[in-house]
């Protein structure tokens, strides 16, 4: 699997049934929540969020390693003119061949043309205003109030506010450096915790791995340390339903049953 220049070693590409799998399991992860809460999936959108009776819409993630906040091609970047940097992000994926064929004979080549647009992104994305409208289109789209977190056997419900606050607030944007004479620096966007120096959380990056995914932009960060920052940084909680926490604002959204 390509690394894009910030990793030592290599691992397997997710398959297509193991992306059908992942898929699957986290409509019935938002299915469950529906029913705890008493809504319903939202029919017709991508990410399949779930809506109450009086409109509060609820983004549902699971318990998967990582999440894919986004994975967005050109077209997406052409066409929604609201999401910050769309420029900088476009200039990224044009560094890059329209054939995939074309990338891989000379790797090096795209690689180091790619470095300027990164650079200037974490520049971007390194002002809080920035970062913040960013964080709010990326997680909610404008239109999600709460994001809901897959805990063991729980639902964590935090309000949408709150969440992009407390990983403003809590990161710092840096671009990647290489770690070997192989790799190359500054071909992804990382947000960690702590510092420069700190534990990186998640990151934007270009897919290269695959010629059905190549020169999309993705968006991940990891489940476990992002759920630890928001229940660090919103310690307020309280059981709603049998197995349902809102932290934070979030607390006054749901009438216990």
């Amino acid at each position: 699997m390509e690394d894009n220049g910030h990793r030592g070693w290599k691992r397997r590409a997710m398959t297509s049934e193991d992306a059908s799998r992942k898929k699957r399991r986290g409509h019935k992860d938002e299915e469950v929540f529906a029913s705890l809460i008493g809504g319903k999936v939202e029919p017709g959108t991508g990410k399949r969020d779930v809506i109450q009776e009086d409109g509060l819409i609820y983004s549902v993630k699971g318990g998967e390693k990582k999440w894919q906040i986004f994975l967005y091609g050109k077209s997406r970047f052409k066409c929604d003119v609201n999401i910050p940097g769309r420029e900088i992000f476009m200039r990224c994926i044009d560094s890059f061949p329209e054939k995939w064929e074309e990338y891989k004979r000379d790797k090096q080549r795209y690689k180091h043309a790619l470095q300027p647009a990164m650079r200037d992104l974490k520049d971007f994305l390194s002002r809080s205003d920035n970062k913040r409208s960013f964080l709010q289109k990326a997680f909610f789209n404008d239109k999600v109030g709460y994001l809901t977190i897959k805990d063991n056997d729980v639902f964590r419900i935090f309000d949408g506010a709150e969440v992009v606050e407390a990983i403003d607030t809590s990161t710092d944007v840096v671009n990647s450096k290489a770690r070997t004479k192989e790799q190359t620096d500054d071909l992804k966007v990382v947000f960690k915790v702590g510092g420069v120096k700190g534990t990186t959380i998640g990151e934007i990056e270009l897919r290269t791995d695959r010629e059905e995914k190549f020169r999309l932009v993705k968006f991940w960060m990891f489940r476990e340390k992002t759920l630890d920052l928001l229940k660090s940084r919103i310690g307020l909680e309280e059981r709603k339903y049998s197995r349902v926490i809102a932290h934070g604002r979030a607390i006054n959204v749901l009438k216990v049953v």
